[in-house]
C-alpha cells in the first residue's frame, strides 16, 4: 500500500471521527460540563517530535506529545464547528454521553474527565509545532 493510500486510510479513522460525525449530525454541542481539559496535537507534529525523539540524543524519559496549548472541551467543539462549517451544535449531557460510550466502546471518563498536559520538555528542547494551535490544525485535519 503506497503513502497516500495509508494517509487516506488514517484520515478517515482515528479519535477525531467521531466528533466530526456527531458535530455533522448537529451534536457538536459540549460534551458534558463542557469545562474538561484536552490535551491534543496535530498528527504532523506527533510525527516531528517521535523523529526528534529518535534521531537527537538529548531526548530521554518520558515526554508528552501534546500541544503547548490544551483547551477545554467546549472550545474543542466550538473549534470544530467552525472548521466544519456547522454553526450549531446541540450540547451532550453526560447522560448521553454514558449511553453513547456502550455502543462505541470505549469508556465515558475519556470525554468526561479531562486531563491539561503541556510539556515542558518539547518547549525546552527547542520544538516548535506546525500546528499550535488547534483551530489550524482541525482546518488541516477536517478538509
Amino acid at each position: 500500500m503506497d503513502e497516500k493510500k495509508i494517509g487516506n486510510k488514517l484520515k478517515n479513522t482515528g479519535l477525531l471521527q467521531p466528533f466530526i460525525k456527531l458535530t455533522k449530525l448537529g451534536f457538536g454541542g459540549r460534551m458534558g460540563r463542557g469545562t474538561q481539559y484536552i490535551s491534543w496535537i496535530h498528527e504532523d507534529d506527533f510525527v516531528s517530535v517521535i523523529e526528534a525523539a529518535i534521531e537527537r540524543e538529548d531526548f530521554t524519559g518520558t515526554i508528552h506529545c501534546s500541544s503547548s496549548f490544551p483547551i477545554t472541551n467546549a472550545c474543542f467543539m466550538k473549534a470544530l464547528r467552525t472548521s466544519l462549517k456547522k454553526s450549531f451544535g446541540l450540547p451532550n449531557p453526560a447522560f448521553l454521553i454514558q449511553v453513547g460510550s456502550i455502543f462505541v466502546r470505549t469508556e465515558p471518563e475519556l470525554i468526561l474527565t479531562g486531563r491539561r498536559v503541556v510539556s515542558n520538555v518539547l518547549e525546552a528542547k527547542g520544538i516548535r509545532f506546525g500546528y499550535p494551535k488547534i483551530e489550524e490544525a482541525l482546518q488541516d485535519l477536517v478538509r
